[in-house]
């Protein structure tokens, strides 16, 4: 699966994916924001059952996300039958999603990293940045 098309997203040179992997949080999550926004599409991991979670520093449960699969599939894989990357619209995402997450009191840790995670928002502050971000492409 790794470095092919998964369900609407394309290819991810090694290079592109080591580059960003290596940036600091501040910069992975701009990069999310603006990726996701201009691909409509946001990644998490899981099974057919349910997604994964973590914690983050405060021990607060988050759902780990990432701009493309190749990105979850560095930080959870290998894929395996039981667990893969989750594709998601990112429409689907901010409004099925994020207020399921918010009910459960959940987080989004955004584009983790050798489990270091980028900045953790809440599902408000993640549609927030969204929509500023839609709103410069307007």
């Amino acid at each position: 699966m790794k470095g092919e098309a998964v369900r609407g997203f394309p290819p991810l040179p090694a290079e592109e994916a080591d580059l960003w992997s290596a940036k600091p949080g501040a910069s992975r999550a701009l990069y999310l924001v603006r990726t996701v926004v201009a691909a409509g599409l946001i990644c998490a991991w899981g099974d057919d059952e349910d997604t994964a979670v973590m914690a983050d520093s405060e021990g607060r449960v988050v759902v780990p996300v990432w701009p493309h699969p190749d990105f979850a599939i560095r930080e959870f894989g290998p894929v395996t039958p039981d667990e893969k990357p989750i594709p998601a619209d990112l429409d689907r995402f901010l409004e099925v999603w994020l207020p399921g997450l918010a009910e459960d009191g959940y987080g989004v840790a955004v584009f983790p990293v050798g489990a270091r995670i980028a900045v953790t928002w809440t599902p408000a502050q993640f549609a927030s940045k969204v929509r500023a971000e839609r709103a410069k492409l307007r």
